[in-house]
């Protein structure tokens, strides 16, 4: 017997919620079933274009605290394209960490991915020298020079062996790792390659102006 799918849909993200809950006690994290910062929405605090799609957005599932040495929020994000279209919202997961500095913008996404980011004023298509890297992924960014800067050898390498799965941006002192909603065990690898990535960044690169 099927019921509303409204109905479905928040026993789902009800169950959900539980399931995320338990892992964020099993890695020692805080939890929230619903956005903490509302109603100044927590997507606000951090200045990347994952949080500027939609009409209308809703955080839930936020998972926050200290995860192998580093300080990290997680959570889902859904946005409505268009109105009239709130049975079918587009979901994610996201995972944020900051670090200091105050650093151009870079997004780094799987080659194919559904949502591009549009040619906007200063930010530009970057072809780095790894041709196997630029067939797997798009990089756009502010800063050519912080971009190439960033994708050294090592990490162009750790990205292309291990951060496939996910698209990953960068501005104003913040990592995000974000992909289609995840599963427990998807999500733990997120946290996972998100400090991996954080570990592998060029010395110096993220220092202060």
């Amino acid at each position: 017997m099927l019921g509303p799918s409204y109905l479905r849909r928040f026993r789902g993200e009800l169950s959900r919620s539980k399931e995320l809950g338990g892992l964020a006690r099993s890695l020692g994290l805080g939890f929230s079933r619903l956005d903490p910062a509302f109603p100044s929405n927590l997507a606000t605090r951090f200045p990347f274009e994952l949080f500027s799609r939609g009409i209308e957005q809703r955080i839930e599932n936020v998972l926050s605290g200290t995860y192998r040495g580093r300080e990290v929020v997680a959570f889902d994000l859904w946005w409505v394209e268009q109105p009239g279209t709130d049975d079918d919202p587009k979901d994610r997961s996201a995972r944020s960490e900051h670090f200091p500095g105050d650093t151009p913008y870079l997004r780094v996404s799987p080659e194919g991915a559904a949502a591009k980011l549009g040619h906007h004023a200063g930010v530009h298509d970057i072809e780095l020298e790894w041709s196997d890297f630029n067939r797997a992924f798009q990089v756009v960014a502010s800063d050519p020079k912080f971009a190439t800067e960033f994708l050294d050898p090592p990490m162009l390498a750790w990205l292309h062996d291990h951060g496939r799965a996910w698209t990953w941006e960068v501005q104003r002192g913040f990592l995000l790792a974000h992909a289609p909603r995840a599963d427990t065990d998807t999500l733990v690898r997120m946290l996972d390659a998100l400090v991996g990535a954080r570990e592998r960044l060029p010395r110096g690169i993220l220092a202060a102006p």
